[in-house]
């Protein structure tokens, strides 16, 4: 072998333990990617669990007649129907506001005492309404209740709808509310 060929030969043996060198530093970084990719992916995780959480968390309003949600049996005295109106956060987040919307049967003559103030009277479905409507500039926590006023009947002789809506900064609640009359009373 000749100087020039043992000179060449050298230099080939320099350049692959560089590249030998370079591979090994490759391999460190391809681990640390990895390890990298991995802490995303688990932050990302994590972030979708907050989003979850936070996009869960909403109020949930609802009509509320003498602490019943659904329907109430009322007694129809000669006196009329007192009945306790009012509005439960059954949600796990607080408003600060909200606007509500209560139609009762035009023929059961309703008026009502507290917050709520008449509007008109509408006709739903072939049914004559008396439109009530508040605006309550007041928080109500998580799982607490607003008292907005008492609703008078003339009576309930028979099964009444009420239709109720409540609107939020967080959205809309709509409802309808059954009154019957106690049987065994009349």
């Amino acid at each position: 072998m000749s100087g020039e060929q043992l000179e060449i030969a050298k230099r080939q043996l320099d350049v692959s333990k560089r590249q030998d060198e370079i591979m090994v530093r490759q391999d460190k970084m391809a681990a640390e990617q990895l390890d990298i990719a991995k802490a995303q992916l688990a932050l990302s995780a994590r972030q979708d669990e907050i989003t979850g959480y936070l996009f869960a968390q909403r109020p949930d309003l609802r009509l509320v007649i003498n602490d019943r949600e659904r329907d109430a049996a009322v007694v129809d005295l000669p006196s009329g129907v007192q009945l306790r109106v009012a509005v439960l956060n059954a949600g796990d987040k607080s408003i600060n506001e909200f606007y509500c919307h209560i139609y009762v049967p035009f023929e059961l003559q309703p008026a009502f005492t507290g917050v709520v103030e008449k509007h008109i009277d509408v006709e739903i479905k072939g049914v004559r309404y008396s439109w009530f409507r508040c605006h309550l500039k007041e928080s109500i926590f998580p799982k607490r209740v607003k008292d907005i006023g008492t609703l008078s009947l003339k009576g309930v002789p028979k099964n009444y709808k009420l239709i109720w809506e409540f609107g939020t900064e967080a959205g809309s609640y709509k409802g309808a509310f059954l009154l019957k009359p106690l049987k065994g009373l009349n």
